[in-house]
């Protein structure tokens, strides 16, 4: 899905990817984050795995962080004006989270939080 979310986004956005790692090949998602991305923020338990397997991969910013409180703030502070701050995590939310539905909603509001919309 996060491939799909990519593939359908324009360029110039802040994409947060992050949570309890899947075995996922992050690697595949590096020519559609160099597309759609102008940062690429990664969080949680996956954060270290997610950087390292897009290490040298990508052309677009690389930012961690220990939150998605603190992706999301960050994501706010670097996005450029007409870009949005899209959180598609390519992970589990079961690092910090009961399930997906959870962490989405958390994400919006700490959106709305820190005045986004």
């Amino acid at each position: 899905s996060t491939l799909a979310c990519l593939k359908g986004a324009k360029a110039g956005n802040v994409i947060i990817l992050g949570g309890r790692d899947k075995n996922g090949d992050f690697g595949l998602l590096a020519d559609e984050l160099n597309r759609a991305a102008s940062t690429v923020i990664a969080y949680g338990e996956a954060a270290r795995i997610i950087k390292e397997k897009l290490k040298g991969l990508l052309t677009c910013d690389f930012i961690t962080s220990s939150t998605m409180e603190e992706a999301v703030k960050t994501g706010l502070n670097v996005a450029h004006k007409g870009g949005n701050v899209i959180l598609t995590p390519a992970c589990s939310s079961y690092d910090s989270f009961n399930n997906f539905e959870e962490r989405g909603e958390r994400f919006m509001q700490i959106v709305k939080e820190l005045g986004g919309k």
